[in-house]
């Protein structure tokens, strides 16, 4: 199988590779001239070519096929989660892109402690990528800025969205798959940090018509219940 590099731009007959690319298959790969490899642009395309010139920093790439993959069907799915410690944010970014999540939004809450710088956020978009091309997925997840509680209620309430927050008390999240998901444009679960969403937040969401769910009978760290409720809704969205 060919290998696979991310190009953002637009296609022509030839292309020339981003400069990380470029240099990960020259000097990564040793790649040559009249290597077949394979490019997506991030947005649904993927394109086959044979690279035509190699340099140090360069890396031209002869078009020959052009596919459009058909559209993600919805719901949307976007974590709006508190960032965890140290590298395990890493970890949850290269997970989610796997599995397919539409968007992840650090999300700041009053218990929070982490929030990603902007070269932080460059680092993870690197994280991204790379599981992009690692699990073949030819759309790019989006990384929002960090954002408020407020500020992501305001956003899901000028959208179809359908609101859920993890809250170990509240009913399984397996008992959602009926219960109005299918259909709408997104939904988005917030994941609170390590010591969970204060009183105050989940009265807040609640009243923003958000639903409690349970991920799990145990406590679960941040990035794990992050991942579960995305597997949940990954699976509901497959089951169409």
């Amino acid at each position: 199988m060919p290998a696979r590099f991310f190009y953002p731009g637009e296609w022509g007959d030839v292309v020339e590779l981003p400069q990380t690319e470029a240099e990960h298959f020259a000097r990564v790969l040793r790649g040559q001239s009249g290597d077949a490899i394979s490019l997506f642009n991030g947005r649904g395309e993927i394109a086959e070519g044979i690279v035509e010139r190699v340099s140090k920093r360069n890396v031209d790439v002869r078009i020959r096929s052009v596919t459009t993959l058909p559209p993600v069907p919805n719901p949307q799915v976007s974590i709006a989660v508190a960032p965890p410690k140290g590298d395990w944010l890493r970890w949850m970014i290269e997970k989610a892109t796997e599995l397919g999540i539409d968007e992840v939004l650090p999300l700041k809450t009053e218990r929070g402690v982490v929030s990603p710088s902007e070269t932080k956020l460059g680092k993870l978009e690197q994280t991204m990528l790379a599981a992009c091309k690692q699990s073949g997925r030819s759309r790019v997840m989006a990384i929002k800025e960090p954002c408020s509680l407020n500020d992501l209620l305001t956003e899901c309430s000028t959208t179809d969205c359908s609101l859920l927050f993890g809250s170990p008390a509240a009913s399984s999240l397996a008992s959602l798959a009926a219960a109005g998901l299918r259909g709408r444009e997104r939904v988005v679960v917030v994941i609170g940090p390590e010591g969970g969403l204060t009183s105050e937040e989940e009265q807040q969401l609640l009243e923003a018509g958000a639903t409690a769910v349970s991920l799990s009978p145990h406590i679960l760290r941040v990035e794990t219940a992050a991942l579960a409720a995305a597997s949940w809704l990954i699976g509901l969205r497959l089951l169409g």
